[in-house]
């Protein structure tokens, strides 16, 4: 009787979760039959579909791409069904792992049940910070799949590790950190500002958020600062941006692109960014600031959620200062 290999399953939304799949492939999977799934809500002219494809590597058996609405509602609901089908007929064979990148997803949890021996978790950003502590109370990593973890987390730590006798174990971007050019040097006083889609989400009123914005930049006015946009940010809010200091746009992550660039700023700045954490792993002698968000706006839900990331980050060696005592 024949016994046919197994096919390794990865499912991501953003250029994050695609990185993270990666490193995930090298460490756990690498030679096997990797199959990627890429869930597009965004078109091919939008910063998030460009960096994805930036992104993506050659190391992969098969990668598809799946449409889904981007506004939430009842048409995401066929949309996923349709997804499921049409992953279900590529796994012809049966499924070993299967790497899923949003734990908040139903749909990526249902797929989890679905296919595969193994389910392991990637990060979907610093959510992770309060996504493993809800895990952890509901007993979901109480120990490791057979060969592999159950998250694999850039904000893991020793002993997290310990406690959970190896159910989360660290991504510390080894594949990524080989790009690195080999002679970059510092450009004294420079400074990238990371942005984020705070007053879009909700929960920051935006002219507060450009109030904090303009007093973090005027207090490092000896720096020459760049803007460097979330892709999700609105063009209205980065037009008000533009007036306190030039923007540029990268197609890869700016993890990738400082990597790869032979020239790196003195510090980099942001508010709650999930770059502050792994560019702090990345290029380590690169300083860190990360400013408070302004909470006049916030649900207790969001501040909460926010405090522990703010933990993290203080954790994590980096400075952060409060502004919004002043506005």
């Amino acid at each position: 009787m024949l016994h046919r290999s197994k096919k390794n399953l990865f499912v991501v939304l953003n250029p994050f979760q695609l990185m993270c799949a990666q490193e995930a492939r090298e460490k756990f999977c690498r030679g096997e039959d990797n199959y990627l799934v890429i869930i597009d809500r965004c078109g091919s002219d939008t910063p998030e579909y460009r960096q994805k494809n930036a992104a993506l590597d050659t190391g992969w058996s098969l990668v598809t791409r799946h449409r889904e609405p981007k506004n939430k509602g009842a048409m995401r609901i066929p949309a996923r069904l349709w997804n499921t089908l049409r992953i279900r007929m590529k796994m012809a064979r049966a499924t070993g792992k299967v790497f899923l990148g949003d734990p908040y997803l139903k749909w990526f949890r249902m797929l989890g049940r679905m296919f595969g021996d193994e389910v392991i978790w990637l990060d979907d950003g610093a959510a992770s910070i309060f996504v493993i502590p809800h895990f952890l109370s509901k007993g979901c990593l109480n120990e490791p799949n057979e060969t592999t973890p159950k998250y694999f987390s850039v904000f893991s730590n020793p002993k997290i590790e310990a406690q959970t006798c190896g159910a989360i174990m660290r991504n510390d971007f080894a594949l990524l950190r080989q790009s690195r050019h080999p002679n970059q040097v510092m450009a004294n006083k420079q400074a990238f500002f990371i942005g984020q889609w705070l007053s879009e989400k909700g929960g920051v009123d935006q002219d507060a958020e450009l109030k904090v914005l303009s007093m973090a930049v005027e207090s490092l006015s000896d720096w020459k600062i760049t803007y460097v946009p979330h892709r999700h940010e609105s063009d209205e809010k980065l037009a008000k941006i533009a007036k306190l200091m030039p923007i540029q746009r990268f197609e890869k992550s700016i993890e990738a692109t400082m990597l790869s660039n032979e020239v790196l700023p003195q510090l980099f700045v942001s508010w709650y960014s999930t770059a502050l954490f792994t560019l702090g792993q990345m290029v380590p002698e690169c300083e860190r600031i990360s400013i408070q968000v302004p909470l006049s706006a916030a649900t207790e839900k969001q501040k909460a959620e926010w405090s522990l990331v703010y933990e993290a980050l203080r954790d994590d060696d980096v400075e952060i200062r409060d502004y919004g005592s002043l506005i």
